[in-house]
């Protein structure tokens, strides 16, 4: 199977967060450490950034082995590493409250929750169709 379209979708969430976070988080300071932090976010920052982790790592696996960027035939458990990865992400991507996001930007809850975390969820509906799909299609 084809993955290089995961890996450029990705891509492209990954590198708008990332400059998101740049900005508003050394924009605001709310990013460098415990105490620019109010006590109340601690734990939204945690899973904000423990979703993003899960993310990244699930998509790594999409890469092929040799990194040539050619069409490659996924192992099973690979496969299944980077749903319980993609899974993962979202769950953990649930529990920021939206009052953390606010607090780092006003903007940054639309983009995280409707296009950052929207685009794993679809890449995860897209995953799960191909697994069901080559489970019937195997015999």
């Amino acid at each position: 199977m084809d993955y290089a379209w995961y890996e450029k979708v990705h891509n492209f969430w990954f590198n708008t967060l990332a400059f998101a976070l740049f900005y508003f988080g050394n924009k605001t300071g709310n990013l460098q450490g415990n105490k620019a932090l109010p006590q109340q976010y601690l734990v939204d920052r945690t899973n904000y950034t423990k979703a993003i982790q899960f993310f990244n790592d699930a998509m790594d696996l999409t890469k092929p082995p040799d990194n040539s960027n050619k069409p490659f035939d996924m192992p099973k458990d690979q496969e299944q590493k980077i749903l319980t990865g993609l899974s993962g992400g979202i769950s953990l991507s649930k529990k920021v409250n939206d009052s953390f996001l606010d607090y780092l930007h006003p903007e940054l809850k639309d983009h995280y929750r409707n296009q950052y975390v929207r685009g794993y969820e679809l890449i995860l509906e897209g995953f799960k169709k191909r697994h069901i799909q080559s489970k019937l299609f195997r015999g």
